[in-house]
C-alpha cells in the first residue's frame, strides 16, 4: 500500500492505494498520527484506490476517529468503492464516519 500525502492551508489528505492489511497497518497510522500532529482544520483519508481493508486496518480509522473526536479536528472519509464500503457497511463504521462521495 503507498500513502501520498497532500497538504493544503488548512487540511491534510491521505491518499490511500492498495491493500490495507496487517502489513501497512502501522505506517497508514503513523501517517495518521503526523497528519494529527500538525493540527489542521480537516484531515481527509482518501480511499479511492483502497481496494481491501482488514480487521488491522480498520482499527487504524477507529483511531483516526477518536483522535478526531478528541482533538475537534473534522475528520472525512472520502471515496470509499463498493467493496471497502461493503466492509465498512458490515463493521457499522458508515454510521460512525464522515463519508463523502
Amino acid at each position: 500500500m503507498e500513502i501520498k500525502t497532500v497538504k493544503t492551508e488548512d487540511t491534510i489528505e491521505l491518499i490511500l492505494d492498495g491493500r490495507l492489511d496487517i502489513t501497512y497497518q502501522e505506517g497508514l497510522e503513523n501517517a495518521v498520527t503526523k497528519a494529527f500532529d500538525e493540527n489542521p482544520a480537516k484531515i481527509i483519508l482518501n480511499c479511492k484506490d483502497l481496494t481491501f481493508i482488514s480487521s488491522a486496518g480498520l482499527r487504524v480509522f477507529m483511531k483516526a476517529h477518536k483522535l478526531s473526536v478528541t482533538s475537534g479536528i473534522e475528520l472525512i472519509v472520502a471515496h470509499l468503492n463498493e467493496t471497502t464500503k461493503k466492509i465498512f457497511d458490515i463493521t457499522g463504521y458508515l454510521s460512525i464516519f464522515n463519508l463523502i462521495d
